[in-house]
């Protein structure tokens, strides 16, 4: 089920609320107020992969690692190593400029922002991210995850902020969780944003998150009818993000996000040459007319 918010176009809300008792999704989900532990800051070493089928198999998967923390807390974070700056470089630093929205309003304001805007609903609890932090003076996120909670620091709603290279455009999806129970979650919707020139418009996205207290696995297919045109995903430890872990991020992985970039035209340039079609950005398309 899906359905797009009236007078927000660009984004898609699967869902609704209503469908389970507070008491039912506290019980059944992998983040809920049953454990202190659960949605704390964490360090997220794991796996992303790719895989394609069609026209020819193409896939690969590389080691990397997240960082999951509360948004309004960075600043306090950012104290706990000297290794760690916030809006001044370092070995690893926090730049409001690098995420979501006018870097003049706060980060989590401007994803509650984005969220009302969608659904006319504002999250009131944390806002928790999924993202590369910049690292020995650089950052790219190809996708970045805002989980919303509420009150009663349950999961509301997931932000995911695509960001392109080499367009430098951002899009946000706002994805209802309300109505699932966790700590799986799926949403089907229509895609809006050219990420990819391997990929054209016109597909559907079929996205699931497993959210588990130690985990989180995200599986995203990209369909064309019921075909699938390509996969993506990434699995994620969730280790606490304490002193000992924020010393170990910049050594432990060097350059990590100027090695997303270097991977990102590096496999571009492996499809090119197994001659897989090339999609023009439909912005380019729509100047030349």
């Amino acid at each position: 089920m899906r359905s797009t918010a009236p007078g927000a176009p660009g984004f898609v809300v699967p869902g609704g609320a209503g469908a389970f008792t507070r008491t039912e999704r506290a019980a059944r989900a992998g983040w809920s107020t049953t454990s202190s532990d659960v949605m704390d800051n964490a360090f997220a070493p794991g796996r992303v992969w790719h895989r394609r089928r069609t026209p020819r198999s193409h896939r690969f998967s590389y080691r990397l690692y997240y960082s999951l923390f509360d948004v309004a807390g960075i600043e306090d974070l950012c104290r706990q190593s000297r290794w760690w700056s916030l809006e001044r470089p370092n070995l690893v630093s926090f730049r409001r400029r690098d995420y979501f929205g006018d870097p003049a309003v706060a980060l989590d304001t401007a994803i509650r922002d984005r969220v009302e805007a969608s659904v006319g609903v504002r999250p009131q609890g944390r806002v928790m991210l999924l993202t590369h932090l910049r690292q020995w003076g650089t950052c790219f996120n190809p996708v970045s995850f805002y989980f919303c909670l509420d009150d009663d620091n349950e999961l509301s709603f997931i932000v995911a902020d695509i960001h392109n290279t080499p367009w430098n455009q951002r899009h946000a999806y706002v994805l209802d969780c309300r109505d699932q129970a966790g700590p799986e979650y799926r949403f089907a919707f229509a895609k809006e944003f050219h990420v990819s020139p391997f990929l054209p418009m016109g597909l559907d996205y079929d996205w699931r998150f497993r959210l588990a207290e130690d985990s989180i696995d995200v599986h995203m297919l990209v369909m064309e009818g019921r075909s699938e045109s390509f996969a993506a995903g990434m699995r994620l430890g969730l280790r606490p993000l304490n002193r000992a872990a924020m010393r170990q991020m910049p050594f432990s992985y060097p350059l990590l996000t100027a090695r997303v970039v270097v991977a990102i035209y590096w496999q571009a340039l492996r499809l090119w040459l197994k001659r897989i079609p090339f999609f023009t950005h439909p912005d380019k398309k729509t100047s030349n007319a």
